[in-house]
């Protein structure tokens, strides 16, 4: 009997590690793909044998198309630009920026893009609210568009707390969060190596908001 158990047990073994395969063998073209591996842990137990743990990794594809990595089945994430790979991620936030209908938050560290601050001041002749957060320390960088946004009308306040201001952070209509280490400059769109990632998530977006009201009501004006 406990050898019928063990040769059963094995048998079991066999055909998990051969959906495994499956999965890792079923994805498409890696020129076209980026693969998220996430870990499914299998438990098989049979009479005196003792208890099997199977790692099985099923893919999540990322496929990249131009220059932004368009996310499936990743919940609240619609999006991600990796910018070196990607030959930057401007347009993705300019894109971004057009579709808004309502408001734009932003809390930027620096801000030395002509065409993001472009796109801001599109945004407000349509009516969309946009308001600007700045750390104030950036203001003296060459090419700092502050004062190119509070000429064009938008709503801009410098960073007053203690701390530094370290977030690159936009907020679209209350529920749309584009985060990541990209700061909005040239450095960023074509130099470093940076990351942006969008959330579509109105309860995520409440808590970024939280954030951008508190430091708001302590900005001063430029």
């Amino acid at each position: 009997m406990a050898r019928s158990s063990s040769i059963a047990a094995l048998i079991i073994l066999s055909l998990i590690l051969g959906l495994a395969a499956g999965y890792t063998l079923g994805a498409s073209s890696p020129a076209a793909t980026i693969y998220e591996r996430e870990t499914i842990t299998r438990t098989v137990t049979a009479t005196e044998l003792s208890t099997y743990t199977i790692t099985v990794s099923s893919v999540k594809t990322i496929t990249v198309s131009g220059r932004v990595a368009e996310v499936a089945g990743a919940g609240a994430v619609k999006a991600v630009c990796i910018a070196r790979l990607m030959d930057g991620c401007a347009s993705l936030l300019i894109d971004l920026i057009r579709k808004a209908n309502e408001s734009i938050h932003v809390m930027m560290y620096g801000f030395t893009l002509d065409e993001l601050a472009d796109a801001l001041i599109g945004a407000a002749e349509r009516g969309v609210e946009v308001k600007v957060l700045i750390e104030s320390e950036s203001t003296s960088w060459k090419g700092s568009k502050h004062e190119k946004l509070i000429e064009r009308g938008i709503s801009l306040k410098l960073d007053s707390n203690p701390h530094k201001m370290h977030h690159k952070v936009m907020i679209i209509d209350g529920r749309i969060v584009v985060t990541g280490s990209y700061n909005w400059t040239w450095s960023a769109e074509k130099n470093n190596d940076e990351n942006v990632v969008v959330i579509d998530d109105p309860t995520i977006a409440s808590l970024y908001e939280k954030e951008f009201q508190r430091l708001w009501s302590q900005g001063l004006p430029a």
